[in-house]
């Protein structure tokens, strides 16, 4: 008789968080068998979804000299974007999944117990990784009253021993951006203290009113001390690339090697989205600059207290007390069909906030604003932003 073995979690897996909106995808499926009328303002979807470049049928010929050849493309993009003149072999890293990159660097670079400091709010994936790797995640925290930027003097002082730091600018949930004074800081602190800046640009090419966000890399130094991660959504999925310091793009590259982690396919559509990135980039931001002004103007009618974002696809909103943040999303879930993301899902700091995701045409706009007013008498009486 075969016996069942006993099968022990790792401890690393179990020190990681749970799901934290398990509950609230429990209630969308419930209602989605009910109705099927749920829009989904949750966990940005949005994407290049087409691009006139992209031939797939051309793949089956890609090899290294391919990745070779993009590198070169990267770097001539960057310094036409930025300005900032990158050697393509060793200062550039295409990647495929802004989960897996954030997740090498700190397989790479940190050893078992050494301490990577992570923003709260922030996404998930800065903490998993950090415990994925044996390290020990330590938060700090970005506040309204300074704009969402962390007074990084304090905070490394506090984290001596930190090895490791993970920025977000243009940032996600709170759609605040950093400005070459800030980046300049933050190099200067980061090589003062012998800590790797990561700043994760995910949505940096997400931008309104020619409010195109500046980069870590326009830093004299920056190199030195710290990479950039880039990120575009396209039909297959998310393709970006990681630019700046030598070594720590050498251990990546030795990562995938030992891996042997390339994934062709993927890549191409990073090559074909630069082939035509401003007729690519400038249609796809008009979309959503048309989708931001009409829920801005929407949220003015709720009375909502909302900031109008210059980059991400994001509004980071108070919800009217005396609700938590899980809350008035459940509420809106059930009452409206709309489907937004906790603050409290990005930590302790994100409580008191939705985020809400430009994920649909107008139309859905417009129509899950509709729901929301014809509920809002719910919360109204004892809301005054």
């Amino acid at each position: 008789m075969i016996k069942r073995i006993i099968i022990d979690k790792s401890d690393r897996l179990q020190r990681i968080a749970p799901f934290p909106l398990l509950e609230l995808e429990r209630a969308k499926r419930r209602l989605k068998r009910i109705n099927g009328e749920l829009i989904d303002l949750g966990e940005f979807s949005g994407g290049l979804k087409s691009m006139p470049g992209l031939s797939l049928d051309k793949i089956e010929h890609l090899d290294s000299s391919f990745v070779s050849n993009l590198k070169k493309k990267i770097a001539l993009w960057f310094e036409n974007k930025y300005g900032v003149k990158l050697n393509p072999e060793r200062e550039v890293f295409p990647f495929v999944g802004r989960k897996r990159i954030i997740t090498k660097l700190t397989l790479v670079f940190l050893n078992e117990g050494e301490v990577g400091l992570v923003p709260n709010p922030g996404n998930p994936i800065y903490r998993t990784a950090i415990i994925l790797a044996d390290g020990k995640p330590e938060e700090f925290p970005l506040l309204e009253r300074n704009d969402y930027l962390p007074n990084l003097s304090y905070v490394l002082n506090k984290n001596k021993r930190a090895k490791l730091i993970f920025l977000n600018y243009p940032n996600d949930p709170t759609s605040s951006l950093a400005d070459l004074n800030f980046f300049g800081e933050a190099v200067e602190i980061a090589s003062q203290n012998n800590i790797l800046l990561v700043n994760d640009a995910t949505y940096s090419q997400i931008y309104y009113d020619e409010h195109s966000p500046c980069s870590l890399m326009q830093i004299k130094g920056a190199k030195k001390v710290g990479v950039e991660i880039y990120l575009f959504r396209a039909p297959l999925g998310e393709v970006g690339f990681l630019v700046g310091n030598r070594e720590i793009i050498s251990g990546l590259v030795q990562l995938d090697k030992a891996l042997d982690d390339k994934d062709y396919l993927m890549l191409r559509q990073l090559d074909s989205i630069l082939d035509d990135y401003p007729g690519n980039i400038n249609s796809y931001n008009q979309e959503l600059a048309q989708r931001k002004d009409i829920l801005y103007d929407e949220f003015l009618g709720l009375g909502w207290k909302a900031r109008k974002p210059r980059s991400t696809p994001f509004f980071w909103i108070k919800v009217p007390p005396p609700h938590t943040s899980m809350g008035f999303s459940r509420l809106l879930l059930r009452k409206a069909g709309v489907v937004v993301f906790p603050g409290s899902s990005f930590g302790e700091e994100g409580e008191g906030y939705i985020r809400i995701a430009l994920n649909v045409p107008v139309d859905g706009i417009k129509q899950a604003c509709r729901r929301i007013k014809e509920h809002s008498h719910l919360w109204q009486k004892r809301y005054s932003p």
